[in-house]
């Protein structure tokens, strides 16, 4: 029983060794030049100046909620969604062959349609928030509710927008997504928000924080499909984790936050986190796509490219096409050989009959001349 116990428990043991000997060679070949790179900083600053844009919208918000009393959600929604669908919309009508709008709505509205769906009800939910968290504390958990369900909803547009961007275009993404978002948040806020939209006292703070709203939203939709093409959605989430920390420094000088250390020390976790995670490359990028043939001709055919096994299945199968061509040229050959012999033996039955017959007139013509 104990040699047994001994022997099953020798592969843990050596799985156990072998990974704290892999992460002892990552460490020593660890390059800080390798990991600290030009893209790695143009992402960290590109994600920042995305985190400051989503400052700007919380900080209109929450200006619009209670020095104003206005609640409403889908009309701030609405008019970055409006300036999508005017920007982006129209190019994809001058499009043609597949990037047409008519052709993307023939074979995937249905997908934009969702995909906007869930877009305008993150928004609609991380706004609404504003109105039961730290700003009126009226209900808490509801607007932490509404944060969490805005987040998870946040999340599928994102990962969506990461596949749409780099296997379709921005353009089209940008679009499809203004164009589906304006049609459901103008029928939601019809809705749900026709009320509060009438009594909204207007005036030109209002007006203002409203078009800050918008254009933040607005540049904020149109770059980060360029940061999530360059890195990925998870590395730009991580990267907007520190809009919070801007919004907390926002606050304590405009709402009078309370500010703690431990802010700062998220600060550090949020930027060693980033770090660590854009140092390993994903697998899909260490995964190499195979070449299509359309590929190699459209980008000219490299030999050293190609695979082994590839340029032996090439070469079995043209040394089997000439064996077959071979066969077919030798059985044609001895076809017309067999014709020949063939057509030389009717030739000869022919001759020989033509002969006979020739004999037997000319008996017949003597037999009538005696006669």
């Amino acid at each position: 029983m104990a040699t047994k116990q001994s022997e099953d428990d020798a592969p843990g043991d050596v799985s156990d060794e072998s990974r704290s000997t892999g992460l002892m060679m990552r460490v020593r070949n660890f390059k800080p030049k390798e990991v600290f790179t030009w893209r790695l900083a143009k992402t960290l600053a590109m994600g920042q100046g995305l985190a400051v844009l989503i400052c700007g919208t919380a900080i209109t918000s929450q200006y619009l909620a209670t020095s104003f009393h206005v609640n409403t959600p889908m009309l701030q929604s609405f008019f970055n969604y409006a300036l999508l669908c005017v920007t982006y919309t129209p190019v994809l009508f001058c499009r043609t062959g597949d990037g047409n709008i008519l052709q993307i709505l023939k074979r995937r509205w249905w997908k934009y349609l969702l995909l906007g769906l869930v877009d305008v009800e993150a928004n609609y939910a991380m706004v609404k928030a504003y109105q039961y968290t730290t700003i009126t504390t009226s209900n808490i958990l509801l607007g932490d509710g509404l944060v969490l369900l805005g987040a998870s909803l946040y999340a599928v547009s994102n990962v969506c927008q990461e596949y749409t961007v780099k296997n379709l275009s921005r353009v089209e993404f940008l679009g499809m997504v203004g164009l589906f978002g304006t049609v459901i948040s103008t029928v939601q806020m019809v809705i749900l928000e026709r009320n509060e939209v009438a009594n909204i006292q207007w005036s030109w703070q209002v007006g203002l924080l409203f078009s800050a709203y918008a254009v933040c939203m607005y540049t904020l939709y149109s770059c980060m499909p360029i940061v999530v093409k360059l890195s990925s959605a998870t590395a730009v989430n991580l990267s907007l984790l520190t809009a919070d920390l801007f919004s907390l420094f926002c606050g304590i000088v405009l709402f009078q936050y309370n500010f703690t250390g431990l802010y700062l020390v998220s600060l550090v976790v949020i930027l060693i986190g980033f770090i660590a995670f854009n140092s390993v490359p994903t697998p899909t990028d260490l995964a190499e796509p195979a070449a299509s043939p359309s590929s190699i001709c459209e980008e000219g055919y490299d030999p050293a490219a190609v695979p082994k096994d590839l340029t032996n299945r090439e070469v079995a199968v043209n040394i089997t096409a000439e064996e077959e061509e071979q066969q077919e040229c030798g059985e044609t050959e001895e076809g017309l050989e067999e014709k020949q012999r063939r057509r030389g033996k009717k030739k000869r039955a022919s001759q020989s009959l033509g002969r006979g017959s020739g004999d037997k007139d000319v008996v017949a013509v003597g037999r009538s001349t005696k006669m």
